[in-house]
Parts: C-alpha cells; sequence; structure tokens
C-alpha cells in the first residue's frame, strides 16, 4: 500500500519512463476520467510490482521456523536466486519486449 501511494504521488515521473523504450510515443486520454484511471492502474501496479518481493520474502520468513535444517538451507539461495531472476525480468521486458510490443502495434494499421 506505501508502495502504491509513492508511485501515486510520482506518477507523471512513471509515465515518462514508460514512454522512453520507444521514440514518438505519448499517451493521451480520450475520455474526461481516463488520465486519472491510467493514473490509478500505474499506481496500483508499479505497487504490487515492487512490493511483490517484499511479501514473498516476508512469507518466506514467516514460515522458516517450521522448516528443518535442510529445508532451510534450500529455501533461502532460493529465495535470493528468485530475487534476481525477478530483477532480470523487469529488465529484459522494459528494454526488449516493451519496444517490440509498441512498435508492432504502432506499425500493425500500417
Amino acid at each position: 500500500l506505501f508502495l502504491t501511494c509513492a508511485a501515486f504521488i510520482e506518477v507523471k515521473l512513471l509515465v515518462k519512463i514508460l514512454e522512453l523504450p520507444v521514440d514518438n510515443v505519448k499517451f493521451f486520454q480520450l475520455s474526461p476520467g481516463e488520465y486519472f484511471v491510467s493514473t490509478v492502474k500505474i499506481s496500483f501496479y508499479t505497487g504490487l510490482l515492487f512490493g511483490s518481493p517484499f511479501a514473498i520474502g516476508q512469507i518466506i520468513l514467516f514460515l522458516l521456523p517450521g522448516l528443518t535444517k535442510k529445508e532451510t538451507k534450500v529455501i533461502l539461495p532460493l529465495l535470493l536466486s528468485s530475487l534476481c531472476l525477478f530483477g532480470l525480468g523487469l529488465l529484459f521486458s522494459y528494454y526488449a519486449l516493451i519496444p517490440a510490443a509498441l512498435n508492432f502495434f504502432l506499425n500493425y494499421s500500417d
């Protein structure tokens, strides 16, 4: 919830970051309330995106005392590697998937 509120305060910066991967693309609104709904969606998904690794880590740390030592030795490296893979997935989608998808949708009508 805290990250969602912080994202809502800085939503203009987030929109600029989302517009960066593709040149000559600007988000626009078609109806009066669309910009507000879009800012709420961007804020919610940003909070969910950056809050989910923390929530998963808290769930695993809650379950950790009930695990055996052998299970604990497996879970901790798995948690760290999953957080690294999560970050790499974010970078890959931002630099590879978003530009390709936006270029496809922009050039689809041509």
